[in-house]
């Protein structure tokens, strides 16, 4: 009886693989089989343990280094005695798990007024917002490492997203999710007036098809209230109707997290009415982390 169990200790270049084997009554020795093929077609192997010749099923562990980061790989324990070579289910674990956040600037974090949030747990500064409490908590619930690139724009609108998703994907090839939020802008009324529905969907399909073309994998969110009457609300709710159709019609997975609900309650927003306030973009993160799987 051979089992293959979760890997542990998981880190961006390393892991410890565990399973269990029973030598039923015979002189044992097992392995782990491990690499990037999801079948172990090609592979990599443990040194070989001695495990005796029992009848108790006992633990099987061995560290793996030098991996690749941001990869998933794939591993199963083995072991082999006088019955023949016995394997267990493969089962896989990334080297962490890499997003880039798209956007303007609620994206971008501006009007963030907890400094704190701004460190991550590794230590890295990453310029506030979401993203850095996104990744923390993400890290901690799954135990293996996440980086949450921001590459939020002040300012700027879904066309914008549409023209430059390209360049933004070229830029972080190590990265499997894309996190979009786009569309305040597009409400504005000060200038050229709200963009239309349509306008706004054919812009956010092309950067939805951009990311699926890449091989990536796209989340969308709902475009967040606002009190401030600068933008058109009625816009706003158009543009997430759109974001509904566009999550079925490309098939993607998860849900978008509510943002114009979750900023129906003012208290969460900055005194300019638009932007997130410290506490807000906390709960920002925390609705992407309960909508991901």
């Amino acid at each position: 009886m051979v089992v293959t169990n979760s890997a542990g200790g998981i880190t961006t270049s390393g892991s410890t693989l565990h399973g269990e084997a029973n030598p039923n009554g015979s002189a044992t020795s097992a392995w782990f089989e491990w690499g990037t093929d999801p079948g172990l077609n090609s592979l990599s192997t443990t040194p070989p343990q001695d495990i005796g010749s029992g009848f108790a099923t006992l633990p099987l562990s061995a560290a793996i280094t030098a991996l690749d980061s941001w990869t998933t790989y794939y591993f199963r324990a083995a072991a082999e005695n006088s019955a023949g070579i016995t394997r267990g289910e493969i089962i896989s674990f990334p080297t962490g798990d890499y997003y880039v956040a798209v956007g303007d600037s609620i994206t971008y974090g501006s009007r963030d007024d907890i400094p704190g949030d701004d460190t991550s747990l590794d230590g890295r500064n990453t310029g506030g917002g979401y993203e850095p409490i996104l990744n923390d908590l993400l890290t901690a619930a799954k135990s293996f490492p996440h980086n949450i690139a921001n590459k939020g724009v002040g300012g700027v609108d879904s066309a914008y997203g549409a023209a430059n998703i390209s360049t933004t994907l070229s830029m972080y090839p190590s990265a499997k999710y894309y996190l979009v939020l786009y569309g305040t802008n597009d409400a504005d009324t000060y200038f050229d007036g709200p963009v239309s529905k349509a306008t706004y969907k054919s812009n956010m399909q092309t950067i939805i098809s951009a990311i699926l073309a890449a091989g990536k994998t796209p989340y969308m969110a709902k475009v967040p209230y606002t009190s401030n009457v600068r933008y058109s609300i009625s816009s706003i709710l158009e543009y997430n109707a759109a974001i509904d159709e566009l999550v079925a019609e490309n098939g993607i997975t998860v849900s978008p997290p509510d943002f114009y609900a979750l900023f129906q309650n003012t208290s969460l927003l900055d005194a300019d009415g638009l932007h997130p306030n410290g506490t807000g973009y906390q709960a920002m993160a925390s609705q992407w982390q309960a909508a991901l799987p």
